[in-house]
């Protein structure tokens, strides 16, 4: 990493302890006055300041401070070289990656001490610019409908280890509207089992990163064969009957169960493929989130209501459900429908 003015920049433990200095260990300390911050507080300090922020948010952050670096930037850095930055990406990246890599920067240098150069009134419009210059373009993934879903789920059934995971994934993370995050993270030890179906208790999600848990309900379906708790129930049973740990395990090229639990980008690829093979149109733009889209839409359409699909999903904002219903309701509620056949024969 290119850095200048390294002096200005201290690891956080030598910011927070000064028993480097030997010297107090022999003063002694007024009444009132700071004590010195022992190795061991300092560490703890540290934890709990990276456990305000959610890893994948540092994660993006550091691929943003990366992203700037390959490009030939340095840091800190002036608002100068950050509009030059997005001037150069200003075609290729959307607005809304742009936006992270300014967070990234904006996260780095108000961390270190310096001034923020994102803030700067020039880099806001430059990127107002780049909004109306070449717009959101935001890529949106796929619904899955129940439709595609039983076809999903037949392709799978009766295979191998990673069939029966892949049937019970999918199914749980379409009516269960998780996102992939979620999917990842999901524990044995937070579910419990109801004769009408599944509760699942969250522990932490997008929407909830201060730990207080979230419970969603996924009632179990007649339909065995579509079942998302008796599919579950199966892969419980194939994978030794764990009650701790993962649920969604990583399953090798060979076949072997691992511990750990499935990556997020495997459970893209894992529905990408399965789009290809059960040939669906545009297989690649399904992705994880293709689930979760696909019960919101789907749950609108057949007429759930705003709050129930709000409280499944784990959606915080109204905005996002509505547009989800909207895309469910496209043809079902559009005006033009008034218009036939019977407004335009009785005319």
């Amino acid at each position: 990493m290119k850095v200048h003015n390294q002096s200005k920049i201290k690891p956080a433990e030598k910011n927070l302890s000064s028993t480097d200095n030997p010297s107090h260990s022999n003063k002694k300390v007024a009444r009132g006055a700071p004590t010195a911050i022992r190795p061991e507080e300092a560490k703890a300090i540290n934890q709990y300041i990276n456990a305000g922020t959610a890893e994948n948010t540092r994660k993006a952050y550091r691929s943003a401070i990366q992203h700037f670096i390959s490009w030939g930037g340095l840091l800190p850095t002036n608002p100068t070289e950050i509009s030059r930055y997005l001037v150069a990406f200003a075609s290729q990246l959307s607005v809304n990656t742009l936006n992270l890599r300014l967070a990234g920067l904006s996260q780095w240098h108000t961390s270190q001490g310096f001034d923020d150069p994102t803030q700067h009134p020039g880099v806001k419009k430059v990127i107002s610019g780049i909004r109306r210059t070449h717009g959101l373009r935001t890529k949106k993934a796929r619904a899955i409908h129940p439709h595609q879903l039983h076809q999903a789920l037949d392709f799978l059934r009766n295979r191998h280890l990673k069939g029966v995971r892949d049937s019970a994934l999918i199914a749980i993370g379409f009516f269960g509207a998780f996102r992939r995050s979620e999917l990842c993270a999901l524990r044995w030890e937070h579910l419990e089992w109801h004769p009408q179906g599944l509760l699942v208790k969250l522990q932490r999600s997008k929407t909830d990163q201060d730990g207080s848990s979230i419970t969603k309900a996924i009632p179990s379906n007649p339909e065995e064969n579509y079942c998302p708790t008796t599919l579950l129930r199966q892969w419980q049973t194939l994978s030794g009957s764990p009650s701790t740990g993962f649920v969604f395990r990583r399953v090798d090229r060979w076949g072997k169960l691992h511990d750990e639990a499935i990556q997020g980008q495997s459970i893209n690829l894992l529905i990408k493929q399965i789009a290809k093979d059960c040939l669906w149109e545009h297989p690649h733009e399904y992705s994880a989130h293709s689930l979760r889209r696909g019960l919101s839409t789907s749950a609108a359409k057949a007429g759930a209501s705003f709050e129930s699909i709000k409280r499944q999903g784990g959606w915080r904002h109204d905005g996002t459900v509505r547009q989800y219903i909207e895309e469910g309701n496209l043809f079902e509620e559009n005006a033009v429908n008034h218009l036939f056949p019977s407004t335009i024969n009785s005319s």
